[in-house]
């Protein structure tokens, strides 16, 4: 078909077209044959050359460890040969350390959250990065609050240290669990919760991205309860590796801990506000681990190593006994006893070894190898220390207020009058002109009337006593012992008393009336006083017996009191009231009301007696 204006195309035009096409192909390869020649060259050397130069200059992070002191944070990068680095400061809380021509295996990327330490650091996030075509660490660190810092290098290690910020200077710190117990993805959601501003969602984010392993700490009160006193740690792990452990506790106690490689073991651990030594033992039962501390080091090793140890230095020291030379030595006892010290000594001889006490010198002999010897002085040395001595004095106070009064009446009188057959007379009781007559036993004060005419006489007398007593008797006696030996003091008189023997003769014999303290003080290690007592005061008593014989009034307390070095105690009290109201008079007559008192006297008395002991002891310096 033909268009008008259109160009004729059949099969002669076509094969042309293809013809020039051809031609001008093959001749565009033919004219460039070196440049397609030449280019795979240089680019074989420079791909071998960049290989070769990539293994020279690239190296790994080896580790990143924390270390929190009270003074600094220092964190430490370890590298496989020394690294060129870069630390900038991105924002006011942030830093970001480079490591260019680095690489860092996957196990170290996971990152570590250390907020739990109250540490100038939180958060470490290293990564893998590419800068300018090459491999490079970045490790990102967020900071509590930006506080002085300087980096340092020794060949393969890299030391970042932090100031501690103020507020935290005086809190317990410990270093955080390898950086390979943190996961990476909770270290990264702390930052983001970090860069938050909603303060309800940080809130959240906190509590959702709680760490597997975080440490706190806190200080041991006094007297916590048991055989552990270390300071309480919390600690939570999974599958950690129990040097990391062992690491950590060394930092919380200040303790030197050494173990080789046949320690080795995975630990799953939870605890909470526990002391690191009951920790540690925990640790090392769960992991049939035995360990032996010498000053402030600590070395842990397998039981069963620990156990063939000690039965071989058992076997070296028995078969050093066997061969070594024996040594005879005397030792003097000065404050103890040589025969009470002996039996502890003679625990302590070896087969081969003998000794014995020596009473008259106070010293023991002793024929062993050197080192039962040495070990025997230093018993005795403990052993024999000067004995404490405890002054105990009393104090014996006896009062005996006594109150008395007595009222008496005397009359009477005669009468005489005529009658037819003589005289008529009324007088007084026989052998006195008064009619009634009851006076105070004790006169110190009367009235007296008479009535007189021709035929009567009337005499009257009132007597009457009053007499207010008081008697305060103090007894001090004091006495020096040593701790644990009883002591005795003594004063008094020997009452005479007379007795009729068989035969029928008077004999007299001596009874004691004394003042006693008997006393045995044992000193405790908290400078207590447990004393057992005897107090005892005797005196002549106002009562008689046959033949006015007098009688002895007794008052004794004994008993076991505790009282603290120079304190005073009260180890017993009597108190004793004696009331007497007494009247005489004339039957029917003293009834009378009024009248009645000229017919009848009054006796009163009150009469109170009181005791008491008081104990001091004193330890003397």
């Amino acid at each position: 078909m033909k268009y008008p204006g259109d160009v004729v195309c059949n099969k002669r035009t076509r094969r042309l077209m293809f013809f020039f096409l051809a031609v001008f192909t093959l001749l565009t390869f033919a004219c460039s044959p070196r440049v397609l020649y030449a280019q795979p060259e240089p680019i074989k050397p420079e791909v071998i050359s960049a290989d070769k130069t990539q293994v020279k200059e690239e190296g790994t992070v080896e580790g990143i460890d924390f270390r929190q002191t009270a003074e600094k944070s220092q964190i430490i990068v370890s590298t496989s040969r020394e690294a060129k680095y870069d630390l900038s400061r991105v924002s006011k809380d942030r830093l970001v350390l480079e490591l260019v021509g680095m690489d860092i295996p996957k196990k170290l990327q996971e990152g570590m959250n250390i907020k739990e330490t109250n540490s100038a650091v939180e958060l470490i996030n290293p990564y893998q990065t590419i800068i300018s075509g090459k491999k490079a660490v970045q490790i990102d660190i967020k900071l509590r609050t930006m506080v002085p810092y300087h980096i340092i290098q020794e060949k393969n290690k890299i030391y970042l240290n932090f100031n501690q910020p103020q507020e935290v200077l005086h809190k317990e710190i410990v270093s955080p669990p390898p950086l390979s117990a943190v996961p990476r993805a909770e270290v990264e959601a702390a930052m983001r919760a970090e860069r938050t501003q909603n303060s309800e969602e940080a809130v959240q984010t906190k509590k959702a991205e709680k760490m597997n392993s975080t440490v706190g700490l806190a200080p041991v009160e006094e007297g916590l309860r048991g055989k552990y006193t270390g300071k309480r740690v919390s600690m939570d792990f999974k599958d950690a590796d129990i040097k990391n452990l062992f690491r950590l506790i060394a930092e919380v106690s200040n303790l030197n801990i050494v173990f080789g490689d046949d320690v080795k073991g995975k630990v799953t651990i939870r605890m909470v506000d526990v002391p690191w030594d009951q920790a540690l033992d925990v640790i090392l039962n769960t992991n049939n681990l035995g360990m032996i501390r010498e000053g402030n080091i600590i070395r842990i090793v397998p039981s069963e190593k620990l156990m063939k140890e000690e039965q071989a230095m058992l076997a070296k020291k028995k078969g050093t006994e066997e061969v070594e030379e024996l040594v005879t030595e005397k030792i003097l006892v000065n404050y103890a006893s040589a025969k009470d010290i002996w039996p502890q000594i003679k625990e302590t001889l070896s087969k081969r070894g003998k000794g014995s006490p020596d009473e008259r010198t106070n010293s023991i002999l002793i024929a062993d190898i050197k080192g039962v010897v040495r070990e025997a002085k230093k018993i005795i040395g403990d052993l024999d220390t000067p004995p404490r001595q405890v002054q105990i004095e009393a104090r014996i106070v006896q009062s005996n207020p006594t109150f008395t009064r007595e009222l008496g009446i005397q009359w009477g009188g005669t009468y005489s009058r005529g009658v037819s057959s003589g005289t008529y007379t009324v007088s007084g009781t026989a052998g006195s002109n008064y009619a009634i007559n009851l006076p105070s036993s004790l006169i110190h004060g009367g009235l007296g009337a008479a009535f007189i005419n021709s035929s009567a006489i009337l005499d009257l007398k009132l007597t009457a006593m009053e007499k207010d007593e008081k008697i305060k008797i103090i007894s001090r006696p004091s006495i020096v012992t040593m701790n644990n030996k009883e002591a005795t003091i003594e004063q008094g008189v020997q009452i005479p008393y007379v007795e009729m023997t068989k035969e029928g003769t008077p004999s007299t014999t001596f009874k004691p009336a004394v003042l006693l303290l008997k006393v045995t003080p044992q000193i405790t290690p908290d400078r207590s006083i447990i004393m057992k007592v005897e107090a005892k005061k005797d005196q002549r008593s106002a009562q008689t017996g046959y033949g006015g014989q007098p009688g002895i009034d007794t008052r004794s307390a004994k008993t076991e009191v505790i009282v603290k070095d120079g304190e005073t105690t009260v180890i017993g009290g009597i108190y004793e009231t004696i009331q007497t109201d007494a009247v005489s008079g004339v039957p029917f007559f003293s009834k009378i009301p009024i009248l009645g008192w000229l017919f009848k006297s009054k006796y009163k008395k009150d009469e109170v007696t009181e005791l008491l002991i008081f104990i001091t002891p004193t330890i003397m310096k």
